[in-house]
């Protein structure tokens, strides 16, 4: 199976002539056929080539809705398609890390998923897309691969009324991921900081680093999900330090050090 390109109709029109239906083309098979013959007796699964010859293109052509869908929702970027960096920093080292060492080289799909479970509608395109990656790469389920890339038609590829639907819930997965996004930043930046100020007494005894240090480490063990990264852990000492309603208290902090 295969593309041929025309530079105009009536050569295209010849071309189809020059095949008429069933015929043979090389070692491929034309259409109709039997079954039997179709699946034939190479010693590979009958139900895998059955799979593999009818039931996998319907999924390959929502791909690039999918792709688009995850990188308009902050998901994955829109050049190569990888991971962001944000998702990767939500997740945390530790994560990635048993997420890499359980699923092998489809890891990125399960981690993808688990962030679009967290912050965006099940029902949304984001979400849609993330589960029929899963399902086709790591958990191998047809079945419900199958279901969601209708799904997925439906929303992005029927009507106009359809497609402006799909739109407006792109957009609003985006906004409520990024308000959400927003939100647990300060949460746990609210977090940090009153671990600091639980520390003020060390002030002067021990470096303001090492303060830093340990209220990240007790804020690490009081909430499961605190980002453990250090690239976040380096951003959120330079929030606290340049953002308000932060930046005051820190200071108030840290006062005996000016």
């Amino acid at each position: 199976m295969g593309l041929s390109y025309f530079a105009t109709e009536e050569a295209a029109e010849a071309a189809v002539a020059s095949m008429p239906v069933g015929m043979t083309y090389g070692d491929h098979f034309g259409f109709p056929k039997r079954i039997k013959e179709i699946v034939g007796t190479g010693g590979l699964d009958p139900a895998a080539m059955l799979s593999y010859m009818f039931g996998s293109g319907d999924h390959d052509a929502v791909h690039f809705v999918c792709y688009e869908a995850l990188a308009e929702a902050g998901v994955i970027s829109k050049k190569d398609y990888t991971t962001l960096p944000s998702v990767l920093d939500w997740l945390g080292d530790d994560h990635v890390a048993w997420m890499r060492n359980t699923f092998g080289e489809n890891w990125s799909a399960v981690a993808q998923f688990e962030f679009c479970l967290n912050h965006f509608p099940d029902s949304s395109l984001a979400s849609l897309s993330a589960k029929l990656f899963l399902s086709q790469f790591v958990t191998n389920d047809d079945f419900t691969a199958g279901y969601v890339t209708k799904e997925i038609e439906a929303i992005s590829g029927g009507t106009e009324a359809a497609a402006f639907l799909a739109a407006n819930t792109r957009i609003k997965a985006g906004e409520a991921g990024a308000r959400a996004s927003r939100d647990r930043r300060l949460q746990n930046l609210e977090l940090l900081m009153q671990e600091i100020e639980q520390l003020s007494g060390a002030v002067g005894l021990i470096s303001e680093e090492r303060i830093i240090e340990q209220a990240l480490e007790k804020s690490v063990e009081k909430q499961l999900d605190f980002p453990k990264s250090r690239k976040t852990h380096a951003d959120y000492g330079t929030a606290l330090r340049s953002e308000e309603p932060f930046k005051s208290r820190y200071e108030a902090v840290f006062r005996k050090n000016a």
